[in-house]
C-alpha cells in the first residue's frame, strides 16, 4: 500500500485514506478541513514525538501496531486511536467536539486537561491503569471498557458508564 515517511503535517479533504505506513517528523500535525471530512490511517502509524490532531473532521488511527508518544487534540470532530504501548494526551489543549474512543496496550496518561463533548470510551487493557486527573477535564462521559486501576477528575458532573476495572475514583 502507500505510505508517507518524515511527514510534518497531513491533511485530509473529503475521505481521506492512507493504507500503508505513516512515520511523522518530530511535532507533526495530521488534521481534516471540514467538520464532513474523514482521515483514516490504515497502516502502520508511528509519531516518535508529539502528534497533533487539527482540524474540524474526523481522525482514525486503529492498527494494533501503531505507536504514538504525545497526542495533542487541538480540534476535530471524532478521533479514535490505537497504541501498541501507552499515550500520554495533553501538552496543550486537547478538545474535541464529538467523540473521543483510546484503544492502548500500556497506560494512559495526561500532562493537560482534555474536553469531549461527545462520549469518551477508553480501554487500557486489563494490566494498564489510566489516570486523567487533570482538574481542568471537562469530559461528557466515560466508558472505561478495560483497565486496571482507574483515576478520572472532572471539573464538573461525568456520567461513568458501564466500565470494567480492577479500581476507578472518577
Amino acid at each position: 500500500g502507500t505510505g508517507v515517511a518524515n511527514a510534518g503535517a497531513i491533511t485530509g479533504t473529503g475521505l481521506a485514506t492512507v493504507s500503508g505506513a505513516v512515520t511523522t517528523a518530530s511535532d507533526s500535525n495530521v488534521g481534516t478541513t471540514s467538520a464532513a471530512s474523514t482521515l483514516t490511517v490504515g497502516g502502520v502509524f508511528t509519531a516518535a514525538n508529539n502528534l497533533g490532531i487539527v482540524g474540524a473532521g474526523d481522525i482514525v488511527a486503529i492498527n494494533a501496531a501503531s505507536n504514538f508518544s504525545t497526542v495533542n487534540i487541538n480540534g476535530a470532530k471524532n478521533v479514535s486511536l490505537r497504541d501498541s504501548n501507552g499515550i500520554i494526551l495533553g501538552n496543550g489543549v486537547s478538545s474535541l467536539t464529538g467523540n473521543l474512543s483510546l484503544q492502548t496496550a500500556g497506560a494512559m496518561t495526561q500532562t493537560a486537561g482534555i474536553t469531549v463533548a461527545g462520549a469518551t470510551t477508553l480501554n487500557a487493557g486489563a494490566a494498564n491503569n489510566i489516570t486523567l486527573n487533570n482538574a481542568a477535564n471537562n469530559l461528557n462521559s466515560v466508558a472505561v471498557t478495560s483497565g486496571q486501576d482507574v483515576n478520572i477528575v472532572d471539573a464538573n458532573a461525568l456520567t461513568v458508564n458501564a466500565s470494567s476495572v480492577r479500581s476507578m475514583t472518577a
